[in-house]
């Protein structure tokens, strides 16, 4: 049919510009959340602890997650409307839904399936907010909790977050065109940390999803979206071969890695309001340095065919793990 050649095509276009060590960034990405949640949980073998710091924060890997979905999804937009003059929001639903709806729904058909065996036990509500992607705000209204397994769909937040990012920007981008939605992910990148200290400070229900919720978080995704708005201008080709981009890099992941990192522990609220924007911040900047190509160590690094491979299938690892991580019961 014509809506499979359409997709097809997509496919094909979406793959001859595919940028290659941006899989293997998501597949270090995943691994780091997935030892983070394993060590986190009672289940983890004592060998993954130095995969832990290895590896390094797991938070960080969810907002360089953020950020690469950002730039991604906006990278494939500002191209179609270069080639096509617009944007189809039909054909982008399609291929999101291909995307995202096998993986996340079968973990929620087999998670009902071991509640109706009494394998697990998990509060309706969950398989509510899962099922439409608005696990994160279930979470601010205390709607997820008291039951044994209650954290089965924990993970969701982000898929939730991402989701409701796609609802918005591409209607933006149509409706607004590039210099409107780019003041509008800006303005979110300077306001919303201020909004998550005030929220912080005078919802204290609101800490726990704190940076989960669309009208909190989604700064966090659209530093990917600026990284891409500048790519498609060839803002990258101009950053080729500039030293100081590196040195900078490197001064900038110092900071957040032995720097901030460790302060989480003594500031409260720290790891709430400031990290998520310097996280997703260093990630886009890395990103940038990536995309300069001043950085043939990393890039062949990132390039390694198993860490590619990972990258490639990390959308299902992260739907996955919590049910063999974090679940006593199975």
């Amino acid at each position: 049919t014509d809506a499979l050649k359409r997709f097809m095509t997509s496919i094909e276009t979406a793959s001859s510009n595919k940028i290659p060590y941006l899989d293997g960034l998501r597949g270090y990405s995943i691994l780091s959340v997935i030892v983070m949640h394993a060590v986190g949980s009672q289940r983890v073998p004592r060998w993954l602890i130095p995969a832990d710091l290895l590896l390094g924060n797991g938070w960080l890997g969810v907002d360089t997650f953020f950020v690469i979905s950002g730039f991604l999804i906006t990278t494939l937009l500002l191209r179609e409307v270069d080639r096509t003059g617009t944007i189809s929001l039909r054909g982008f639903y399609q291929r999101r839904i291909a995307r995202i709806f096998p993986a996340a729904y079968v973990y929620v058909a087999m998670i009902a399936l071991l509640v109706c065996i009494g394998v697990l036990q998990t509060h309706w509500g969950a398989f509510v907010a899962a099922s439409l992607f608005c696990w994160n705000y279930g979470v601010a209204f205390n709607l997820l909790t008291g039951t044994p397994d209650e954290g089965i769909f924990n993970h969701f937040w982000t898929l939730s977050l991402e989701e409701q990012f796609y609802l918005f920007w591409p209607g933006c981008l149509v409706m607004l065109g590039r210099t409107r939605s780019r003041n509008i992910a800006i303005v979110s990148i300077v306001l919303l940390p201020f909004a998550r200290l005030a929220s912080y400070a005078l919802f204290p229900k609101s800490r726990l999803p704190l940076t989960a919720m669309f009208h909190l978080g989604i700064d966090q995704i659209f530093w990917g979206a600026l990284v891409a708005l500048a790519y498609t201008k060839g803002t990258h080709l101009k950053l080729k071969g500039n030293r100081y981009l590196g040195w900078l890099t490197l001064a900038y992941a110092v900071f957040t890695i032995f720097v901030l990192t460790p302060a989480i522990d003594h500031v409260p609220g720290l790891g709430r309001f400031v990290v998520p924007t310097v996280y997703s911040s260093f990630a886009s900047l890395l990103l940038l340095w990536l995309l300069s190509g001043g950085t043939g160590i990393l890039r062949s690094a990132l390039q390694w065919h198993p860490l590619c491979w990972v990258g490639v299938i990390s959308y299902s690892l992260y739907v996955w793990q919590e049910l063999f991580l974090t679940v006593k019961a199975v």
